[in-house]
């Protein structure tokens, strides 16, 4: 598990997301050296049990 703070994972972002798409490694951010975020890879089963919520059923004062 890798650890990256929140500034260099605001600056690549995308690249954090492809690595853990990519390696399945999980990535903890943290901020001011204190972890506050897990970045994991999705699990197909995931999607298969309507874990994950379509955008349109999320609450309204959450859509953009």
């Amino acid at each position: 598990m890798k650890k990256v703070s929140a500034s260099e994972f605001r600056t690549h972002c995308y690249a954090w997301i492809e690595h853990v798409r990519k390696t399945r490694e999980h990535v903890i951010i943290t901020k001011r050296g204190v972890p506050f975020v897990k970045l994991v890879p999705l699990h197909p089963e995931d999607l298969a049990n309507d874990t994950i919520r379509r955008r349109d059923r999320l609450d309204p004062s959450l859509r953009s």
